[in-house]
């Protein structure tokens, strides 16, 4: 996807894919007065993900991942810089809210594998406060502009009343009672936000989880980007590492780019060439695992993908690569997804 436009004025974009960019005035490095192009990568499924040949790793340790983003800003024939002068808010649609995700920024290597970084001062917003909800989205980045914005007093006056949204939107609460003359006007600005009117909030005094409740329904996680480039909406993986071991891939073809997907923790690793033959190191024994292979070696796309079950006795899996149609790659790989 790619959005050209005038960076020294306010901009708000929307892909097919659902995730949303909301970009401030000069907001960029920019080399001359032109227009900026953003190209955006979604990398949202675990397929898209070996596709992107991207893993979820970060210093070895194991994450697990809620979306990745990959944005590139280009300006005539020259690429722009990640940093940014001011935050870009992005959304970023789920299928499968976590609470305690936070954002994580990529840095790739000469392996070709992006390894991932906590972003600086980044922090998780309300934990624990069925307030916390601050837009139809998830805050990941509770950094003090955000606090000051109208998702938080939005939802402060609808949550902390414990009103329920479809009552209010029928017209059955009493406004007047709550003591704020522009309550409607806040309700038009949360239905033009994604809520629909039929959409019920019960908030309770259990905060954390009725705040990871009410946020499921709206699916979409909501953070301050403060660089662009690879960007991955992630935590640290729950997966029990006390117990691993590594996983051989005995293979003809070297060429072939190989990753470890443990689908239900959508985790994924690459392998590293040891002895001259990919391996996988630290796997969790008791994981279902998904060994991908994908080859360019006879000039069209090769896939092996099998999927065994982690533990002592597996120490290695023999490959045996299928030439796909291109156009076919993304469905053989769909049941990373399911």
């Amino acid at each position: 996807t790619a959005f050209t436009f005038d960076p020294s004025v306010a901009h708000e974009f929307s892909t097919d894919r659902g995730t949303r960019l909301s970009i401030k005035p000069n907001s960029f490095i920019t080399k001359n007065n032109g227009d900026v192009t953003l190209y955006i990568d979604e990398i949202l499924d675990l397929s898209d993900m070996v596709i992107f040949n991207l893993s979820t790793t970060s210093k070895g340790a194991l994450l697990e991942t809620g979306g990745m983003l990959k944005i590139t800003a280009v300006q005539g024939n020259d690429t722009l810089s990640n940093k940014l002068l001011k935050n870009i808010n992005i959304t970023v649609p789920t299928k499968d809210f976590k609470p305690d995700m936070r954002i994580w920024n990529g840095r790739e290597h000469k392996n070709g594998f992006v390894d991932w970084h906590l972003q600086q001062n980044d922090e998780i917003g309300l934990e624990g406060d069925a307030s916390g909800n601050l837009d139809d989205q998830t805050l990941l980045n509770g950094s003090d502009y955000f606090w000051r914005t109208r998702y938080y007093t939005l939802f402060q006056r609808i949550f902390k009343r414990r009103w329920m949204l479809a009552d209010i939107a029928a017209n059955n609460a009493n406004v007047d009672s709550i003591n704020n003359h522009n309550y409607q006007e806040n309700l038009k600005e949360l239905f033009a936000l994604g809520v629909s009117e039929n959409d019920t909030l019960l908030p309770n005094d259990t905060g954390a989880v009725a705040s990871a409740n009410a946020t499921a329904q709206f699916g979409s996680y909501l953070f301050a980007a403060k660089n662009i480039g690879y960007l991955n909406i992630d935590r640290m993986s729950k997966l029990n590492q006390d117990q691993q071991g590594p996983v051989a891939v005995e293979t003809d073809d070297k060429a072939a780019n190989f990753q470890l997907i443990i689908k239900h923790n959508k985790t994924g690793f690459g392998a590293e060439m040891v002895n001259n033959k990919p391996m996988f190191k630290g796997v969790p024994y008791g994981s279902s695992i998904y060994v991908v292979g994908l080859s360019t070696k006879t000039g069209k796309p090769r896939l092996y993908l099998e999927e065994f079950k982690m533990n002592e006795k597996l120490g290695k899996v023999t490959t045996q690569f299928e030439e796909v149609a291109l156009e076919d790659l993304k469905e053989k790989l769909s049941v990373l997804d399911s």
